[in-house]
């Protein structure tokens, strides 16, 4: 299950997150992506938390969003904390790009395909290697996801999380911080969907 939710911040701007594929008890990275603005596109669907997270019934905003003639996007404003949150985590985003190369090369994890830790020219832009991003993938909410077994079986899936612990220590909170208030998020609009 791929749902593309978009957390409003700070006026117009927005950041975009692959969000969680759920695969048992376990869930695959968050990845922020990307940031555009809403004037750009016009037929965004936003919804404010205080609606997600009572009792409003959002289904026809959900179907605006996911429907056929939908963006498949759907935005969340005023989530609490994410702001500050944000601020917090992103910048840390140049630090990890420009560690040494050694202290890089101990947070990558070829046995999950690039799916958890630094990646930096894996992942392929057409059939090239893409070395003009840097990613960093965990789990916020599960350093080992799934059984040992599971683990073993399907690494890709059920990746261990790799953490900069010596060199930016400060990141491992920082993302789980801000990844347990996006996955609250989403929580409350899947409850949204179900209904």
């Amino acid at each position: 299950l791929h749902i593309l939710v978009v957390f409003s911040c700070e006026g117009n701007m927005f950041t975009s997150v692959r969000a969680l594929r759920s695969l048992g008890s376990g869930f695959q990275a968050l990845r922020i992506t990307m940031r555009f603005s809403s004037q750009s596109n016009p037929g965004l669907v936003r919804i404010d938390y205080n609606d997600l997270r009572g009792k409003t019934d959002l289904s026809e905003e959900i179907f605006r969003a996911y429907g056929p003639d939908g963006l498949g996007v759907l935005s969340i404003r005023n989530v609490p904390k994410y702001p500050e949150l944000r601020r917090q985590l992103l910048p840390m985003s140049y630090k990890v790009a420009h560690l040494p190369e050694a202290a890089k090369k101990e947070i990558e994890d070829p046995d999950s395909m690039w799916n958890a830790g630094w990646s930096h020219g894996k992942e392929k832009f057409g059939d090239e290697p893409d070395f003009a991003k840097g990613s960093f993938y965990a789990n916020p909410l599960y350093d080992e996801a799934g059984t040992p077994a599971l683990r073993l079986q399907y690494p890709f899936f059920y990746p261990r999380n790799l953490w900069p612990r010596s060199s930016l220590p400060q990141l491992e909170g920082a993302f789980k911080d801000l990844g347990r208030v996006m996955f609250d998020a989403v929580v409350a609009l899947a409850g949204q969907v179900d209904r």
